[in-house]
């Protein structure tokens, strides 16, 4: 019996351990150390491999830390577990959209972001965004305010919207899209109020 007991109590320490390693993990991301923060979910999903939140947290980590591969290698193996995983199908469209510029491919991702998250404001800016860049702007424009309807205090749906009638010569709305994203902070829709609305 005491064998059993000290057992299950080493059973016990060594998951303590565990979800310490990642909570020590979590906060070294917070604090931007990303290479001890990679060192310590490593070592954590070396004995949890199917973790998604580890091995999702560590390639974001590998993202910041600009090992872009590596990042996308965990994103990866995340949505192998969970095809549906919001935040990795997010991560993965970035990482097309900015880095790859494979915007087709980055609209597959998004798709199953937006279908599960439907209330991710940002999912459907990116997707916004990316229609733009394919040039199919009835989607970019539907959404857009899709994004503003789920979050009427995201700057950054205002300002693709703004560049959207800019792209469309209406002038008006674009600009009153620019002041709304400058009314709630977003730097680049002040400088396009400069630049384009004579503000």
């Amino acid at each position: 019996m005491l064998k059993y007991i000290s057992g299950v109590l080493m059973v016990l320490l060594v998951s303590c351990g565990n979800g310490s390693d990642l909570k020590t993990a979590n906060n070294l991301f917070e604090k931007q150390e990303y290479e001890e923060a990679i060192k310590v979910y490593s070592e954590y999903i070396r004995l949890n491999p199917a973790d998604i939140a580890a091995l999702y947290n560590r390639g974001r980590a590998y993202e910041e830390s600009k090992k872009y591969d590596l990042a996308i290698a965990d994103f990866e193996s995340v949505l192998a577990l969970d095809e549906d995983h919001v935040q990795a199908n997010m991560s993965m469209a970035i990482d097309l959209y900015f880095r790859q510029q494979d915007y087709s491919a980055a609209v597959k991702y998004l798709d199953h972001a937006v279908v599960r998250g439907k209330n991710n404001a940002k999912a459907y800016t990116l997707r916004g965004k990316v229609y733009h860049r394919l040039g199919t702007m009835d989607k970019a424009l539907k959404d857009y305010n899709t994004a503003i309807n789920v979050d009427p205090n995201y700057a950054d749906a205002y300002y693709a919207r703004g560049g959207y009638y800019l792209a469309n010569h209406i002038k008006k709305k674009a600009c009153a899209d620019f002041q709304m994203a400058a009314s709630l902070d977003l730097e680049d829709a002040k400088k396009a109020l400069d630049k384009y609305c004579g503000k």
